[in-house]
């Protein structure tokens, strides 16, 4: 089954995780719009965690809910949401206290996908192809 080799084809192009076919892909905006869900509760959900922006973070985890068939699939696009979102405040040159904060936040944004996030999860796409294409 594709799940157990996904983590294969999940690659890092700069900073961030993403499935392969994330940077190759020129009609990614289609599929997303930063954090947050389309509509008047979804522009309540800030692009940035304290000052760190996260907007290319929610868009990987968007494509990635886009692309998914499977429960499995969907954890692992949260796990890859949080591990870029430590990656981007990581890369920040706050003190460590104010990271620490940042990193608690991002624990409301992954616990908030995981709760919240099972209805947008493949809503706009039935292939999983695009995971382990390599054109």
């Amino acid at each position: 089954m594709y799940i157990s080799s996904l983590p294969n084809r999940i690659t890092q192009n700069g900073s961030y995780l993403a499935p392969y076919s994330y940077w190759n892909n020129s009609s990614k905006s289609k599929q997303t719009n930063g954090c947050g869900s389309k509509g008047l509760i979804g522009d309540l959900v800030p692009d940035s965690l304290l000052g760190t922006n996260i907007t290319k973070v929610c868009n990987i985890h968007d494509y990635m809910y886009s692309l998914g068939e499977v429960k499995e699939y969907r954890k692992i696009a949260d796990q890859i949401f949080l591990k870029n979102m430590f990656i981007a405040i990581n890369e920040d040159r706050d003190n460590s206290l104010f990271k620490l904060l940042k990193k608690a936040k991002a624990y409301l944004y992954y616990l908030g996908v995981r709760i919240f996030g099972g209805e947008f999860f493949n809503s706009t796409s039935k292939s999983t192809n695009q995971l382990t294409e390599k054109s």
